[in-house]
């Protein structure tokens, strides 16, 4: 049961997310940075590094996703470690 509340959860922190990133974007066009300009840049290196932010947050996701898949495995044999 809790899975399903973590689910549901997730789907809506992720959902609403969303929607206010499209309501800010829709309602500040004329000051929001172009996606160019904000996807080759790295935290804290001055560089051209294309994609590389976006590589690191998608690869700490699916890192999370694989804890959750572990952990419900481990339940699962009730490894309570």
């Amino acid at each position: 049961m809790f899975m399903w509340f973590f689910l549901v959860s997730d789907a809506f922190t992720f959902s609403s997310l969303i929607i206010a990133y499209g309501a800010m974007r829709h309602r500040f066009t004329d000051i929001w940075p172009l996606p160019g300009d904000v996807f080759t840049h790295f935290p804290f290196i001055h560089g051209h590094v294309p994609l590389a932010y976006v590589g690191l947050m998608t690869f700490i996701h699916i890192m999370s996703s694989v804890t959750m898949v572990l952990a419900v495995e481990a339940g699962h044999r009730r490894d309570n470690k």
